[in-house]
């Protein structure tokens, strides 16, 4: 007769504690959303032009700066 040895499972340290400011949850066991705020500035060019005695007017929006990220 043979005995079948398993093996002890290793016992996993507990997580620390990462409390949310605003609720106190640890977030490292229940979790938590991301999400950002984000402020750009957009470089507008324009440019007006006559075409058969009438004014028109055109914009180009090409460049994008980011200001403030949080």
């Amino acid at each position: 007769m043979s005995a079948n040895v398993v093996p002890a499972p290793r016992s996993q340290p507990p997580l620390p504690n990462l409390p949310c400011p605003n609720c106190g949850q640890n977030l490292l066991t229940e979790g938590f959303y991301n999400s950002c705020t984000e402020t750009t500035r957009v470089h507008e060019e324009n440019r007006a032009y006559i075409v058969r005695d009438r004014l028109y007017m055109d914009h180009d929006e090409e460049t994008l700066d980011t200001i403030d990220h949080e």
